[in-house]
């Protein structure tokens, strides 16, 4: 990258970056770490790091085996020996950090490979724990996964000031990751029931939902309420909602039959014991049918060539059952259209079923016996 500035702004959106560091030195052994600091000793005076307004600390990061007591003592070795005569030490803020990274083959050899480098920043991996579902007011049985959220965000290429929506809303939980980068959000949800926070509830031990639960609480929870416009009681399949293009990006994750139902405004087929069509009634419920999986994703490819701005984005999960869709189905019949663009798609295993699930499952639902992943487009 042509600057650090370009690497921060990387970490600052990144979920599956730890770290980032400044490649210095590279070593077998500590002893051959030592010479090759010593050899080197203007690239310190080159970059200026042995300065007092340049605070410093080293720490050793094993990669292959736990963290041991040595690291500490390792650490004070290797500061001992840096040409760093007027850089005051600071171990809690330090203005430059320098790292030993220990690459283990073996837990109980010592170290294969040293990489000696300087501290750039850190990833936003803190960011699935701080929205961790179960710490949030507000969920369902169909909640996203925080961290698979936020990755769908920077796919999205979501970011400060841009209009985001969620046709699908559900509990608002793809919409949190929009907010959080700066993005004003609305969302639209059919279900009655998951729009208002009522009925039964999600978690374990708990039989109804109370009065705290919303999804704007959800917002309000991570002081992000301000980027929470609205949420709409509405069905997607009816795009006539939005007049003109609006959005500069849609994010989504439509039913697919499993854990919830897909369903659309509709006349079901009446049946002899129901009230007749034309009996008065003091307030009225729109009927629902089922809303089938291929319709589902054609609308949703529909409303996105209609309301996003030129350049918008549309990233959506669609499953994928391997034993009877064919990658060409997946790609073609569902993303093609005439005012989109393909641009990539990403595999997640999602159910995994024959007996027990593999260790490396995401899931698995009893009794489904397929294998199924979900692509996000």
């Amino acid at each position: 990258m042509a600057s650090e500035n370009d690497v921060h702004k990387l970490l600052s959106r990144s979920l599956l970056l730890k770290s980032a560091y400044t490649f210095m030195y590279v070593a077998d052994s500590y002893n051959v770490l030592r010479e090759e600091i010593e050899l080197h000793k203007a690239d310190f005076e080159v970059a200026n790091f042995d300065d007092l307004e340049q605070s410093f600390c080293v720490k050793v990061q094993p990669t292959g085996r736990k963290k041991g007591i040595n690291c500490l003592k390792t650490a004070e070795e290797i500061a001992a020996i840096l040409p760093l005569d007027r850089a005051p030490v600071d171990l809690v803020n330090p203005y430059n950090t320098f790292t030993v990274l220990e690459e283990y083959l073996d837990v109980k050899s010592e170290p294969s490979r040293l990489v000696f480098c300087r501290l750039v920043g850190h990833g936003q991996y803190k960011l699935k724990s701080w929205y961790d579902i179960k710490k949030r007011r507000y969920i369902g049985n169909t909640t996203m996964d925080p961290e698979l959220a936020f990755i769908q965000s920077n796919i999205s290429s979501v970011k400060d000031g841009d209009l985001v929506l969620d046709p699908f809303m559900g509990t608002g939980g793809l919409l949190l990751p929009a907010a959080h980068f700066g993005a004003y959000v609305i969302g639209t949800e059919i279900n009655y029931r998951v729009a208002k926070a009522q009925g039964k509830s999600s978690r374990h031990d708990v039989i109804m939902r109370s009065e705290m639960e919303s999804v704007l609480a959800n917002f309000e929870q991570y002081g992000i309420q301000r980027y929470y416009l609205c949420g709409l009681l509405a069905d997607a399949s009816w795009h006539d909602i939005w007049e003109r293009p609006l959005f500069n990006v849609i994010v989504t994750d439509p039913p697919y039959g499993i854990r919830e139902k897909g369903r659309k405004v509709g006349k079901k087929p009446r049946k002899e014991q129901w009230t007749l069509p034309d009996t008065q009634h003091e307030c009225h419920y729109p009927e629902k049918t089922p809303y089938s999986l291929e319709n589902t994703f054609t609308d949703v490819c529909n409303l996105a060539a209609k309301i996003l701005l030129v350049g918008g984005k549309l990233s959506f999960w669609f499953p994928v059952v391997l034993e009877s869709i064919s990658r060409e189905i997946s790609t073609l019949k569902v993303t093609r259209k005439p005012a989109c663009l393909f641009i990539q798609r990403s595999n997640f295993w999602l159910t995994v079923s024959s007996g027990c699930p593999p260790k490396r499952a995401a899931g698995h639902d009893k009794g489904y016996g397929r294998y199924m992943r979900k692509c996000m487009y």
